[in-house]
């Protein structure tokens, strides 16, 4: 959980868990908000990801808010 908000660790995908897996420590890190700057620096870190991964993985985890990424808030439940 991250700032109340849970998300999944892996998805098991191998070509997205690792990123998945920075940018979660990042935004764990700095209280939900992250700086462009930083995913740019997590994503050069080792293999670096495809821009459709990039891409699928930041949809997946944040919203954009001029030069941060912030965690996306909980879905409400539907039964």
């Amino acid at each position: 959980c991250i700032e109340g908000i849970c998300v999944l660790v892996s998805v098991g995908d191998p070509a997205i868990d690792p990123l998945r897996l920075k940018i979660l420590g990042l935004l764990y890190q700095q209280g939900g908000v992250v700086k462009r700057a930083d995913i740019i620096d997590a994503r050069a870190g080792g293999s670096a990801p495809s821009q459709h991964t990039y891409t699928k993985v930041l949809s997946d985890l944040c919203t954009s808010k001029g030069s941060l990424w912030t965690i996306k808030p909980a879905e409400p439940l539907t039964f």
